[in-house]
C-alpha cells in the first residue's frame, strides 16, 4: 500500500492545482470586461451616437502626428489616465472607445478602466493603423 502511494502522490498533488487553474482560467477576467471592436464596427458605433467618449491613449507627438487621430478624440496617454480618473469618473456609466497605434496600450487602458469599475469599455482593435487600413477618416 505504502509503495501505491509513493508511487501515485507527485501525481495526486498535482491534481489540486489543475483543478484550481481550470476553475480560475473560467473566470472572467478583466479583459472580458472590456469589449474589442474592430474598425469598422466602431465607426459604425460613433455614427450612430453609440459613443460617448472617444479616448486616445498613445503619447502626445502620435496625436499631433503624421497618422493622425480619429475626430473627437481626447487625448489621455496610458500613463496619464491613473492621475486622470477625476476627469473621466463622468464617463464611468457612459460608453468608451479607447484606442492607440495598435491596441497594446488601449487594451491596457481598457483592463484598467473596468478594474476601476468602468463598465461600458471598448477597445478598438488594431488601433488608429487598422482604422486607417478600413479606409476610414483621421484629422491631423
Amino acid at each position: 500500500m505504502i509503495s501505491i502511494v509513493r508511487r501515485y502522490l507527485p501525481r495526486l498533488s498535482a491534481l489540486p492545482l489543475a483543478v484550481l487553474i481550470v476553475f480560475a482560467s473560467s473566470l472572467p477576467s478583466l479583459a472580458d470586461q472590456s469589449k474589442r471592436v474592430d474598425a469598422k464596427t466602431a465607426s459604425k458605433m460613433i455614427e450612430t451616437g453609440g459613443i460617448d467618449m472617444i479616448l486616445d491613449v498613445r503619447d502626445i507627438d502620435e496625436y499631433t502626428g503624421p497618422d493622425g487621430r480619429i475626430k473627437g478624440a481626447q487625448l489621455v496617454p496610458l500613463d496619464k489616465i491613473p492621475a486622470s480618473m477625476n476627469k473621466l469618473a463622468s464617463f464611468k456609466d457612459k460608453t468608451l472607445l479607447v484606442y492607440c497605434a495598435v491596441g497594446g496600450r488601449s487594451n491596457d487602458a481598457a483592463r484598467y478602466l473596468a478594474s476601476k469599475g468602468f463598465n461600458n469599455v471598448f477597445d478598438l482593435s488594431g488601433g488608429i493603423y487598422a482604422w486607417k487600413a478600413a479606409g476610414l477618416p483621421v484629422i491631423k
